[in-house]
């Protein structure tokens, strides 16, 4: 009986972007999923979709609406609209970050920034016929994404 390896495939836009060196394996290890996952959680969050946020948790997204609805207008005092963001943020992995199972969002204002908000991401990756809890934690601001596996 064979044992599934504990790696991941290369995504396909990985691997068209990476070198011939790069892409030749057509796998990742956990360290190297993890940073591809991250990789793309910058991509979606920084991401503006055309829809606003009612439409875009009430909907059915779609590959047009990727990203997240512009949260320009939102503060990062208001529990609502921190409880706004961690449910388009939730919505917005279930739909376009497969990889990422069971995810748990947290949304805080970050101390003396109060324009700021720090998105904490948990949730289970699989790797090979395991699953692997993983940790993101970024800064949300209008225009832009940080996420740096914790």
């Amino acid at each position: 009986m064979h044992a599934l390896l504990p790696v991941a495939p290369i995504p396909l836009f990985d691997r068209l972007c990476a070198d011939a060196d790069a892409a030749s394996g057509a796998t990742l290890d956990a360290a190297g999923l993890e940073a591809s996952i991250a990789c793309d959680l910058a991509r979606l969050l920084g991401t503006r979709s055309r829809l606003g946020f009612d439409a875009f948790l009430a909907a059915d997204p779609t590959v047009v609406d990727y990203g997240l609805p512009d949260i320009s207008a939102l503060s990062a005092g208001s529990g609502d609209d921190l409880a706004l963001l961690r449910r388009a943020v939730e919505q917005a992995i279930r739909r376009y970050e497969p990889r990422l199972l069971d995810a748990r969002i947290a949304v805080a204002p970050v101390a003396g920034a109060p324009h700021l908000a720090q998105l904490r991401i948990d949730a289970a990756m699989r790797l090979g016929g395991e699953l692997r809890r993983v940790r993101f934690e970024l800064d949300a601001e209008p225009g832009s994404a940080r996420v740096g596996a914790a």
